[in-house]
């Protein structure tokens, strides 16, 4: 499937870009949101686990290059304990609501 190989895709640069930002983090640098090109937009997602209550979340947020919030979601994930699965759905969602626009 055409989606899904783009959803590990995307996975798979998340998590080099999350090294990148750790060793970054270790040296004493900050990492900073970063504006997307003139006409575009940029497309912040992550996910978190509850494994308490076992439950996970996961938010969205869509900005443009001046930015302001153009939309964004939240929502609650039951039944995924995973968490390089419940990355990747809201890898899926993000797109989705990115796809709406």
């Amino acid at each position: 499937m055409v989606i899904w190989g783009s959803v590990a895709q995307l996975l798979s640069k998340y998590k080099e870009a999350n090294v990148i930002q750790k060793a970054t983090t270790i040296l004493g640098s900050s990492c900073r949101w970063e504006r997307p090109q003139p006409s575009s937009i940029k497309i912040n997602f992550d996910a978190a686990i509850f494994s308490k209550i076992s439950s996970c979340g996961i938010g969205v947020m869509i900005r443009n290059c001046e930015e302001k919030f153009i939309t964004g979601l939240a929502e609650k994930v039951a039944g995924i304990s995973n968490p390089e699965l419940v990355e990747m759905v809201a890898t899926r969602r993000a797109l989705e609501l990115g796809a709406e626009l």
